[in-house]
């Protein structure tokens, strides 16, 4: 339980291992929990973990999801959210709803089973990603690259119509398989959908006001 000072800028490097549950509370600041930069936390319990975060200021470095049984579950309703600063390996065993996962590093990767992800900055898949929940792409920064890998969407796609996120798709090994609706409405991503397949199993929607948001794939 971390329920101290402000941590911004203090957990900055180094490693932070959970092997129980992990609750950031709120009552004497916000940021009882911010770390950044090259900070990695790391949940390793052999039983299931969860995640309870007070404040919206609450923030991670990397998260290391090193279990091979149990989930990691994430808050208690939909609007609670693990921010994530930099990389996001969620490995064998899942990161779990009802809370969310936002995304907001620069240059990072991530992999595994999680739940409703929002990219806020540049990611790559570094391997499989299994959303169980829906995936959005949003912001001025926001682009997802498959980077030759498979991501599975059990819920929607998009790229945001009141944002610029951008999808990249350059490897022919690339696959974004959606159950849901398929929405392209962000930036321009002209050389960007040049390989690569998306299975067609719901609705596909590029609206007309954005006309060069999204550009047929190569193979």
């Amino acid at each position: 339980t971390l329920d101290g000072g402000a941590e911004s800028g203090l957990l900055t490097n180094g490693l932070l291992s959970v092997g129980g549950n992990f609750a950031q509370l709120a009552t004497n600041d916000p940021a009882s929990f911010a770390a950044s930069g090259a900070h990695v936390t790391r949940f390793s319990g052999s039983a299931a973990q969860t995640i309870s975060l007070a404040s919206a200021a609450a923030a991670f470095g990397s998260v290391d999801v090193a279990k091979t049984t149990g989930t990691v579950t994430i808050g208690s309703s939909s609007t609670d959210t693990l921010r994530v600063g930099g990389y996001l390996k969620a490995g064998s065993a899942a990161l779990a709803g009802p809370g969310i996962v936002e995304l907001t590093g620069a240059a990072q990767t991530m992999r595994g089973a999680v739940p409703t992800v929002i990219v806020l900055g540049s990611y790559s898949a570094d391997s499989a990603v299994s959303v169980t929940g829906d995936l959005h792409v949003r912001g001025t920064a926001g682009n997802l690259d498959l980077g030759g890998h498979r991501v599975s969407v059990s819920g929607a796609f998009g790229t945001d119509s009141t944002s610029n996120g951008t999808l990249t798709m350059t490897a022919a090994a690339d696959t974004l398989d959606v159950t849901g609706a398929t929405t392209f409405g962000g930036g321009n991503t002209t050389g960007r959908l040049t390989a690569g397949r998306i299975p067609r199993r719901a609705d596909f929607t590029q609206p007309s006001d954005w006309r060069t948001d999204c550009r047929r794939l190569g193979t």
